[in-house]
């Protein structure tokens, strides 16, 4: 019936936000969740362990997709990775957040995305298992597994590698 229904949205009225404008949405929401707890005097260790288990949400959230989608598991992905990471990094030290242990809660993340930017030949394996010791073994050849090369300057990750590490 006309002028009784409302009209139907379109999904190109509801745009995805651009990934500069996502990051910048994420910043402003942790800035104003830090606003809010100190404004109402919540207790400094409160606020920590709050943006402990929210750093840790994302960094979990941010791995298991990671580890489910193989068109995420490339070099320039890890480098896209590890900007938007250092935006979280950042914010923690302009925010003043005092406890050490709320960035660390991102280690796994950083650390897989290190992985995807790293060298991957078999002199390197020892390296990488330094490098990735907050990701579980498991984690580490199932990253290897998916990783994927996008361009000429990236070499496939080999059958030796793969066996020695």
């Amino acid at each position: 019936v006309m002028g009784i229904s409302r009209p139907r949205s379109s999904s190109v009225a509801s745009q995805q936000p651009s990934k500069k404008e996502a990051m910048d949405q994420l910043l402003n929401l942790l800035s104003i969740f830090n606003r809010t707890l100190n404004l109402h005097g919540v207790d400094p260790q409160l606020v920590s362990l709050f943006f402990m288990q929210l750093f840790y949400y994302l960094c979990a959230n941010a791995l298991n997709n990671l580890m489910l989608r193989k068109d995420y598991c490339h070099w320039s992905r890890g480098m896209h990775m590890r900007y938007n990471l250092s935006y979280l990094e950042q914010w923690a030290r302009e925010e003043k957040v005092q406890d050490t242990r709320v960035v660390e809660m991102l280690a796994p993340i950083i650390q897989a995305a290190q992985l995807l930017q790293a060298r991957k030949y078999e002199c390197d394996v020892d390296s990488l298992i330094e490098m990735c010791s907050k990701l579980t073994p498991n984690q580490i050849l199932k990253l290897l597994h998916l990783y994927t090369t996008h361009d000429s300057y990236d070499d496939k990750v080999s059958e030796a590698f793969m066996q020695t590490m």
